[in-house]
C-alpha cells in the first residue's frame, strides 16, 4: 500500500493555507509546465501530437484516447489519477488543463469532467486552430 493520495491532499491543503491563490496557481502551473517539458512532444501535425500526448498521459495513468469529430478533435481521459482529490478542489483539473494545453500547443475547451460525475474528462480541440497552431 502507498500513501500518495494522503500526502498529496495534505500538501495541497498546506499550500492553500500558507499561500495566496495566485501563489498556488504559480506552483500548479509550474508543475504542469515541468510535466509538459518531460513529455517532450515534438510532432508537428495535430494527429501526431495527439498520439504523443496520449502516450504520455497513458504512461501516467490517465487511460487516454482521442478521436476526430466535426469540430476538430476530442481528447478523452477515462481515468483520473487524482480522483480521490479532484472532487474536493479544481486545482488538479486546472493542472491537467494546463498540462494538456502545453503539450498540444493550443488551449482546448473542457466539455466533461470525471470530478463532476461524468464518465470521462473530454477536451475539444477546435479544427480552425489545430493545424495552424501545430505549425507555430
Amino acid at each position: 500500500p502507498d500513501n500518495y493520495q494522503r500526502l498529496a491532499a495534505g500538501l495541497l491543503t498546506q499550500i492553500r493555507q500558507h499561500l495566496p491563490e495566485d501563489g498556488v496557481n504559480v506552483i500548479i502551473e509550474g508543475l504542469a509546465t515541468d510535466m509538459a517539458t518531460e513529455a517532450h512532444i515534438t510532432a508537428e501535425t495535430m494527429p501526431e501530437r495527439l498520439d504523443q500526448v496520449i502516450a504520455y498521459l497513458n504512461d501516467n495513468g490517465y487511460n487516454a484516447t482521442w478521436e476526430p469529430n466535426d469540430d476538430g478533435y476530442v481528447l478523452y481521459t477515462h481515468n483520473c489519477p487524482y480522483h480521490q482529490l479532484a472532487h474536493k478542489t479544481d486545482t488538479l483539473c486546472n493542472m491537467d488543463m494546463r498540462l494538456i494545453s502545453s503539450m498540444l500547443g493550443v488551449v482546448p475547451r473542457m466539455t466533461s469532467r470525471v470530478a463532476d460525475g461524468d464518465a470521462t474528462c473530454a477536451y475539444q480541440i477546435p479544427a480552425a486552430i489545430t493545424e495552424s497552431s501545430a505549425e507555430s
